[in-house]
């Protein structure tokens, strides 16, 4: 039979959960407090201040924002894609999949209404 494992904080801890749980679940002590991952860079650059955008978690959603801040607050939900708006010439898309499971992309600019299907906004903006 296959365990769970539970990390806590202390060894302390990990003992005392250890006899409260039972032999299903195997309890370990990280040794401290457990650090948060590096951010990992979008691959694009934020259209306000040139910073790299890099991708965050927060409560189980991923989502792009400008590694800038507090100086900057944007953000996005999309999967961000380089490719120039057809509306605005924002220099990066937002690629977001739809109930139907079919994909769109979307300017990452507020306010800005441009849309694009798949295959139709290149880099450069081009239609490919």
């Amino acid at each position: 039979m296959a365990r769970s494992l539970v990390v806590v904080e202390s060894p302390a801890k990990a003992k005392t959960i250890q006899k409260i749980l039972g032999k299903g679940f195997q309890v370990l002590s990280s040794m401290g407090h457990v650090k948060e991952l590096p951010p990992q860079e979008a691959g694009v650059s934020c259209d306000k201040r040139g910073k790299p955008m890099i991708v965050r978690n927060w409560k189980e959603a991923r989502y792009i924002a400008c590694s800038g801040y507090p100086d900057c607050r944007f953000a996005s939900w999309g999967k961000p894609i380089a490719a120039t708006c057809p509306a605005c010439g924002c220099p990066a898309m937002a690629e977001r999949v739809r109930k139907d499971g079919t994909t769109r992309l979307s300017c990452l600019r507020k306010g800005c209404k441009g849309k694009a299907g798949p295959g139709e906004a290149g880099p450069g903006g081009e239609k490919s």
